[in-house]
């Protein structure tokens, strides 16, 4: 997905420069690369056998922006979190930290303006095997953890 080439876009930079100092409290991050993404990547929007739905709202936003997505969704169980952040080295590096930013933006701001629950647990059996051991991330969404949990 983030090698197509589009006009579409899902986040904005103008976006990100006063939404991630308003609900994460840092100055928001330079992004380096840009690329398309699903933009709405939580479970819900997943199937086992994978398939990814609600396709509406894809369009270009910052390098590992689905991954952060999906990791934030994840927080409320462990293991698939430390899962996620495993399968996508990209979280937690200078270059995902705008997504994970930008990210827990949202959902703060989501939850702030009480459009929507925080998210749900992906559904039992949807992910199989053993987790590695779980590290606490060094990431913006860890905030997004702390105000679930």
């Amino acid at each position: 997905m983030a090698a197509v080439d589009t006009d579409r876009v899902a986040v904005r930079q103008q976006y990100m420069d006063r939404a991630i100092p308003e609900f994460v409290g840092i100055p928001a991050p330079a992004v380096t690369c840009w690329t398309a993404a699903h933009a709405d990547l939580h479970w819900a929007n997943v199937t086992a056998p994978l398939r990814i739905l609600d396709w509406e709202g894809w369009g270009r936003a910052p390098e590992g922006f689905d991954a952060a997505t999906l990791y934030a969704y994840s927080l409320l169980q462990e293991d698939v979190a430390a899962r996620v952040r495993d399968a996508f080295p990209v979280l937690g590096s200078p270059a995902g930290l705008a997504a994970e930013a930008t990210v827990c933006a949202q959902l703060l701001q989501t939850v702030a303006t009480r459009r929507q629950p925080p998210p749900r647990r992906p559904a039992p059996g949807l992910v199989r095997g053993t987790p590695p051991p779980l590290s606490p991330p060094n990431s913006a969404v860890t905030l997004w953890a702390g105000y679930c949990g």
